[in-house]
């Protein structure tokens, strides 16, 4: 027995190391698109040990279509499709019953203006895909998901970053119990449905705005209600999201180590912040151009219960404007490494 450890590229590539590592027995073939090999060359190898192929990787290879013969790759459990041409997720993709992993980045983001082809569908075939424990469809042009992904009951990861979804387009995934790690960001979200609250598994929840020359230039959603109720997460990132008002109810996110809420408008934050004692990383900051800049000039204040947070590692504050004596304050009783650069 031995373990199999992917070397992967990429935000979501690092969450699915973080999560998860497939350990393997037998023979394992794996076939990687390391070089200039052509697609046909690395398939007719899988082929040739296909009851011992597990991960298969046809990244970057110019292909529209994949042949019917990859569906004699009983045991694969995982495919990388990434940065490819198709317009869709080839069926026989749905044959492989044994996949695990299958990740289709894109190119580029919704509206690129580049000549790169995109996903723009997600067939509702995707539920034949019953052992599937993460997709990657981030960086493509895909603007709904199908009712039938509340059929992947085994789905743990989803990274969507990058699409054009809607907040309408999003309410099916709600339904994913069991998911633990969720990557939205990027998209035309402007909400999220109450149902939300179903992902009472949920660990990771990305959903940054888009950006352009440091400021956020997509649709903002503010805080829904919603995500204090997910009271399993231990990652929220919310970058430029127009928030004016940090909820009080964000004390019930008990779990939470990191919280990004980078370039939002908000001026405090609430004295519930102080329930998150977990806490090992906290981003309140502002990058000071465009239309950022005049939030810069106001004046930012830290609630009595910012001392609490004594597992705080990393604290980023950069861009605000906060008067000396309630700097003094938090140094005063924050772990004092966290502003040793400042000294």
């Amino acid at each position: 027995m031995f373990g199999l450890f992917l070397s992967l590229s990429g935000m979501a590539k690092m969450i699915t190391l973080f999560f998860v590592a497939f350990v393997l027995t037998g023979s394992v073939v794996v076939a990687q698109s390391t070089d200039k090999r052509s697609a046909e060359k690395i398939i007719t190898r899988a082929l040739i040990h296909a009851d011992t192929v597990t991960m298969l990787d046809l990244s970057g290879m110019e292909m529209d279509t994949l042949p019917d013969d990859i569906a004699k790759l009983k045991n694969l459990k995982i495919l990388y499709l990434d940065e490819n041409n198709f317009r869709t997720i080839p069926q026989v993709v749905f044959k492989l019953k044994n996949l695990e992993v299958l990740s289709m980045r894109g190119w580029g983001t919704f509206d690129d203006d580049t000549n790169h082809h995109l996903l723009t569908i997600v067939p509702s075939q995707i539920d034949k895909l019953t052992s599937l424990v993460e997709l990657n469809l981030e960086k493509n042009n895909i603007t709904d998901v199908p009712q039938e992904f509340a059929q992947l009951k085994s789905l743990r990861r989803l990274f969507l970053y990058g699409n054009g979804l809607s907040a309408a387009a999003v309410g099916g995934i709600s339904r994913l119990y069991m998911l633990e790690v969720l990557d939205l960001s990027a998209n035309n979200i402007t909400g999220l449905p109450a149902s939300f609250s179903n992902l009472k598994n949920l660990k990771y929840l990305g959903l940054d705005n888009e950006w352009e020359e440091g400021c956020p230039v997509g649709d903002a959603m503010g805080f829904p209600n919603v995500l204090c109720s997910l009271t399993n997460l231990e990652v929220l990132s919310m970058q430029g999201q127009s928030i004016d008002s940090v909820p009080a109810s964000i004390g019930n996110l008990k779990k939470l180590r990191m919280l990004d809420l980078y370039g939002n408008q908000f001026l405090y934050l609430p004295e519930s912040i102080g329930n998150l004692t977990e806490l090992t990383s906290l981003n309140i900051g502002l990058l000071c151009l465009g239309n950022m800049l005049k939030l810069c000039d106001l004046q930012f204040y830290f609630p009595q219960s910012i001392c609490n947070l004594q597992k705080l590692k990393s604290f980023f504050f950069e861009g605000r404007s906060i008067a000396p004596k309630e700097m003094d304050r938090i140094k005063e009783c924050l772990p004092k490494n966290l502003f040793k650069t400042e000294e």
